[in-house]
């Protein structure tokens, strides 16, 4: 009985427990094991930034529980980049997604609470309650880093860094910030 109520616990806090892909989701999720670059294009709501946000937790917290996942796993922390078009956007639909909000919410999207190391670093570029940074426990025993920006940065603050995943959430008309990253 202990164990059923712990994991029914676990199943009320931690949303990567209970995902279950569609089949076109789990056909690009899985496809990180043969391929190291993936598009996915499809309708408004049609669950594109859904899964994205799945994989960016999974790769940020190690924890590949899902027996339906069969893709590329980091036994190391990683470094994860998070672009959307503006800080609003990033802020709105990619930082909602994985923190599923700040204060009261913080820990309710789908990087589980537990896995979520202090507080975020908030952006101070005018935009408010932007999430700049944020440390996500890796089950290797090391943190994650996650750093959410938007394309209005420009491509020079994608050049350069090593990163091991990258999340754009929406296609970029400047290519030359798709090349950066």
């Amino acid at each position: 009985m202990r164990e059923f109520l712990q994991m029914e616990n676990r199943v009320a806090i931690d949303r990567l427990v209970t995902f279950e892909p569609y089949p076109k989701q789990l056909a690009w999720l899985n496809a990180s094991l043969d391929h190291q670059e993936s598009m996915v294009r499809g309708a408004n709501r049609s669950g594109k930034t859904t899964m994205a946000a799945v994989a960016a937790a999974m790769h940020l917290t190690g924890e590949y529980d899902a027996p339906w996942y069969q893709g590329h796993r980091f036994e190391k922390p990683v470094t994860v980049w998070c672009a959307g078009r503006t800080a609003e956007a990033a802020r709105d639909v990619i930082q909602a997604q994985l923190l599923g909000g700040l204060g009261e919410k913080f820990g309710t999207g789908w990087i589980p609470k537990r896995c979520l190391v202090g507080a975020p670093t908030l952006r101070q570029a005018g935009v408010r309650n932007c999430v700049d940074m944020l440390q996500v426990r890796h089950a290797s025993g090391g943190l994650s880093t996650c750093v959410i920006k938007s394309f209005e940065m420009g491509s020079e603050k994608f050049a350069g860094s090593a990163v091991d995943l990258i999340w754009i959430d929406e296609e970029p008309s400047d290519y030359g910030l798709y090349t950066s990253a």
